[in-house]
């Protein structure tokens, strides 16, 4: 198959199944599916604050076919071609703020491996997460890719938060071709289609609904874990411990790149990187990227 010719896809995402499924669960009880927006992130950020509460507003999930403007970390643009990819962004508040609301970022990422790992137990082995919350995998022998993103956005008075946003954008069926080019020192993109071959990731729609569910039983108060819990599951599914990183900072921080190697996390989701002179510093945004030359067995 050439580039330019059409890939097959499993069509658009199947809503009356969606909200037959997701009837009564604490996210996706209540679906704004579109076929095109600017931004998931955007739309779930305008339903909130049209609010009187936000909180009436929990657990409703904006889904979208296709972005034209998606958002990742850093001001960072998401990329995928139409009904390749499930791109979607819950509103969190009232009830469904965690106790520890700067773990959100960590919530998300473990309810996309959680799904992955229920959905597909071949590709269990596989799975992991690159701080602070990007999805990767990878195949015997190969090095890891992103398989999917994580944002969390949040809105408030600076004392308190009155809602965020926790987006998600998950590469489904997408070909080599339509992935994008890795930035550089990032990782290389992937999708699930790639790393299952020919038995590929099946329906869009249901991974839509465990991930929604999956979600719920990590957000609704009856069933998430504490806060201590929730880290411990999040900092066992982290890929890079124990490996030499470079820490870009954050546009606007001071100071030159941080090299070290990274030894630990903190319960709020930073990364404890210990520098040659054996300072340790905590880093709570920023970019890391991963020295994966350094054999395992000397890691």
């Amino acid at each position: 198959m050439s580039p330019s010719a059409p890939t097959p896809c499993s069509g658009p995402l199947h809503l009356a199944r969606i909200r037959q499924a997701l009837r009564g669960c604490p996210v996706g009880h209540t679906v704004r599916y579109h076929g095109q927006v600017t931004s998931t992130m955007s739309v779930a950020h305008a339903l909130a604050a049209s609010a009187a509460e936000p909180g009436t507003r929990a657990g409703w999930a904006v889904v979208a076919e296709e972005q034209t403007a998606g958002r990742g970390r850093l001001g960072r643009g998401w990329e995928a071609p139409r009904e390749r990819a499930i791109l979607f962004s819950v509103i969190v508040a009232g009830s469904l703020l965690p106790p520890l609301p700067e773990q959100l970022p960590l919530i998300g990422g473990l309810a996309v491996v959680r799904t992955l790992r229920g959905a597909y137990p071949e590709l269990a082995p596989a799975l992991g997460l690159k701080w602070p919350n990007d999805v990767v995998g990878r195949g015997p022998d190969r090095p890891w890719r992103k398989l999917a993103g994580v944002l969390v956005e949040s809105a408030g008075d600076g004392e308190r938060i009155r809602h965020a946003v926790l987006g998600i954008g998950l590469n489904v069926h997408q070909e080599p071709h339509e992935l994008p080019p890795p930035r550089p020192g990032g990782l290389s993109p992937t999708s699930l289609a790639l790393m299952l071959g020919d038995a590929g990731p099946g329906d869009r729609t249901d991974l839509f609904i465990r991930l929604c569910r999956e979600l719920g039983r990590l957000l609704a108060p009856a069933t998430r874990p504490d806060p201590q819990a929730l880290h411990r599951e999040w900092h066992a599914a982290l890929i890079h411990l124990g490996r030499p990183v470079q820490v870009e900072w954050s546009e606007g921080s001071p100071g030159p790149p941080l090299r070290g190697r990274a030894v630990d996390t903190t319960l709020s989701g930073g990364l404890v990187v210990l520098a040659p002179d054996g300072e340790r510093w905590v880093v709570h945004a920023g970019e890391v990227r991963v020295d994966w030359e350094v054999p395992e067995h000397l890691v």
